[in-house]
């Protein structure tokens, strides 16, 4: 690993400009029912042209919590941020802990980098509180903002325009951040309740898919024997739920397609502008996501595979065409390797990503630490709703979820 990173400096960053870096950041993304399989210029542009991480791991399956740990390279109870929500979590939890004033956007200006946002930033960062503070450490940032979020057709954004980061003679360094395939927030306003369902498509995708069902794996409805809490006390689910289960990971898919063009779209574009052998491009999710294994209806904050186990792939100058790396890495990772790529040397609670198969040989840490706090929430029709009554029914008599 430690060679190629050299080469980078001798080569790679000895061009007319540092390499750019692109980074896709998906919400709730699945790798154990599918997703990628169903994303072709994902697999064309990304996959094939690069390099797959087999066995990265979020820390921790939830999305505030996930992103902090991405965008700091801290482990989850070293920056303390470990709901969605306050007065654990979420974007006025971010900013009081001190991450608005350290962490990798910043770090990436003061490394001579222009940084671009596109999409959803943090959790509660929304209309009411987008000022307090500003978000630090970009040159141009169009978020979206709660309560619209996760409202696929009106959602509102903050938008900070500047010049095209294609014009500028300086390296760019670019986040997308779509909200799919996210379950989809419903404001129920005439019985003043609120939950999650299935994701929305585009009209064009919505005939994709159809005979698309969730993989019949050895986990797919059956009970952890042993498992501590609730997730060893579920009950079988009826063949309602899997039919409606089925239904919520096509939506999600569906969903996905639009985040498959779009990636097609910007390798299109760094191919027309010339950029594409100079751009390293990340693509990976915040969390995985579940559905009917174990018995659990739609959700995530689990330690079991389906939630940590995530996608991650990276393209880019000195990174192999298919190549495959199979140590244990983490997004507590991407931070410090990001930055060893703008040429910085950033010492976080991670370690450096192999950029290459060779790399894979320097005796990395074979473990991953999984933390989490709070409850777990399932979603979809049968989950968790605001109102109290539909919450108890649905969980049925393990409260303690």
């Amino acid at each position: 690993m430690k060679s190629l990173y050299t080469l980078l400096a001798l080569t790679g960053l000895a061009q007319a400009k540092r390499p750019n870096i692109l980074f896709i950041l998906t919400d709730d993304q699945d790798l154990h029912m599918e997703s990628v399989d169903h994303m072709q210029y994902l697999k064309s542009d990304v996959v094939a042209k690069g390099t797959t991480y087999n066995q990265h791991y979020c820390t921790v399956a939830l999305c505030c919590p996930s992103r902090a740990t991405l965008w700091t390279g801290k482990a989850v109870h070293n920056h303390n941020v470990t709901n969605v929500s306050p007065p654990h979590g979420g974007y006025p939890k971010v900013a009081d802990v001190g991450i608005n004033d350290d962490y990798l956007f910043l770090w990436m200006q003061d490394a001579g980098y222009n940084t671009y946002y596109s999409g959803k930033l943090w959790n509660f960062h929304g209309v009411s509180n987008y000022d307090r503070p500003y978000a630090r450490g970009f040159n141009a940032s169009d978020f979206l903002l709660d309560p619209y979020t996760y409202r696929y057709w009106d959602m509102k954004m903050s938008h900070n325009g500047e010049k095209p980061a294609l014009s500028h003679k300086d390296p760019w360094f670019l986040t997308v951040a779509p909200i799919a395939p996210h379950s989809n927030w419903v404001f129920d306003q005439k019985n003043n309740k609120t939950y999650l369902s299935t994701p929305q498509s585009a009209y064009r995708h919505e005939h994709l898919f159809h005979d698309y069902k969730i993989p019949r794996g050895k986990s797919f409805n059956s009970l952890i024997e042993g498992a501590a809490g609730w997730p060893g006390k579920l009950d079988a689910l009826n063949e309602s739920i899997i039919l409606y289960n089925d239904h919520y990971q096509r939506q999600r898919l569906r969903a996905l397609q639009s985040v498959d063009e779009m990636l097609h779209e910007l390798v299109l574009k760094l191919e027309a502008a010339g950029e594409i052998d100079n751009t390293y491009i990340f693509y990976s999710t915040d969390n995985g996501y579940h559905i009917s294994q174990h018995r659990m209806h739609p959700g995530k904050e689990c330690g079991y595979d389906t939630d940590i186990h995530i996608p991650m792939f990276l393209r880019g100058p000195g990174i192999k065409e298919g190549g495959e790396i199979n140590v244990v890495t983490t997004h507590t990772d991407i931070a410090s390797t990001i930055m060893k790529i703008a040429g910085v040397d950033k010492q976080t609670d991670g370690e450096l990503m192999p950029l290459s198969e060779s790399g894979q040989k320097n005796g990395r840490i074979e473990h991953a630490a999984i933390e989490y706090w709070g409850h777990g929430v399932p979603e979809g029709h049968y989950g968790f709703s605001s109102d109290e009554e539909d919450s108890i029914r649905s969980i049925g008599r393990f409260q303690d979820i």
